[in-house]
């Protein structure tokens, strides 16, 4: 049966894994609703904007299809970091 490794923590180590947690999951948190308040905005004003010219809506979906792209980036680069460790070997910076 495998065992589990455990290590114990200083303080100071939990302290940090905690801040490195907790700002991850800030900028995780930002980088998914910048792109999703932008698709449900421009969405919605395609829906609800009958006067919208062609030119407009196609604008507008342009710029959707852009907004979903960088949330594929971003669910594969964070699907990519846990598989190459744990929130206490990442780098917060990568998500700026």
């Amino acid at each position: 049966m495998a065992q589990s490794k455990l290590r114990i923590m200083s303080p100071e180590e939990a302290v940090r894994e905690y801040h490195v947690r907790t700002e991850i999951a800030t900028r995780l948190s930002h980088e998914f609703r910048t792109p999703l308040t932008s698709i449900i905005g421009y969405a919605e004003t395609i829906m609800c904007s009958p006067d919208l010219t062609a030119e407009q809506r196609d604008e507008f979906a342009a710029l959707i299809k852009k907004e979903g792209e960088r949330l594929v980036r971003l669910v594969t680069l964070i699907v990519e970091q846990s598989i190459q460790g744990s929130a206490s070997q990442s780098d917060p910076s990568i998500f700026k």
